[in-house]
């Protein structure tokens, strides 16, 4: 799924101005699409994060990560991180761009939900122990969250993708597999 930019977002993205990148769309220099639904008839251009540079792109996830809570994927320099990319940027793990809004969803309220459990055990668990804060705050959410199948070992395991920044473990891929190929028999 390709994901598509505003020119006002390319631009607070780049640190330069909407009219530079307007210029870059007109000129032919910036990959781009028209938007089909436009409003008072203004023709508006779509950028896709593919046709950025490296660089902007994982920027672009950076900020991302942290509208949803994520710790950054990259802690080291940016240049280190450009020089990762460079050499190895098709091999890298699932991005922020591949996955649809309800994905996304998923992974934020699992980074939500990871932060409140982190702080309840923070909060008390010197009180009563950190396993016993663990059994409440999982009946807490079987409550809040009658449909969501949750135990301390889905809690630790998503905590741990959580840490090592692993998004596609936070989603969950079951199910959909066989979708619109199942038939029943007459």
């Amino acid at each position: 799924m390709t994901t598509y930019l505003t020119t006002a977002e390319v631009a607070e993205l780049k640190g330069c101005s909407l009219r530079y990148v307007q210029q870059l769309v007109h000129q032919g220099k910036l990959e781009h699409t028209e938007k089909e639904d436009a409003t008072n008839n203004r023709i508006e251009y779509l950028v896709p994060l593919t046709a950025l540079s490296k660089k902007l792109q994982l920027k672009w996830e950076e900020q991302q990560r942290r509208k949803l809570g994520l710790e950054p994927a990259v802690k080291a320099s940016l240049k280190k991180a450009e020089k990762e990319l460079n050499d190895d940027f098709n091999s890298r793990q699932i991005t922020l761009s591949d996955l649809s809004y309800e994905q996304r969803d998923e992974i934020a309220f699992w980074s939500g939900l990871i932060q409140e459990w982190l702080a309840e055990r923070e909060r008390n668990g010197a009180k009563y122990g950190k396993c016993k804060v663990d059994e409440m705050f999982i009946g807490a959410q079987k409550l809040r969250y009658p449909d969501l199948n949750i135990s301390a070992d889905i809690l630790y395991r998503k905590y741990k993708a959580y840490k090592n920044g692993d998004l596609e473990a936070l989603i969950d891929h079951r199910g959909g597999h066989n979708k619109g190929k199942t038939s029943i028999p007459k």
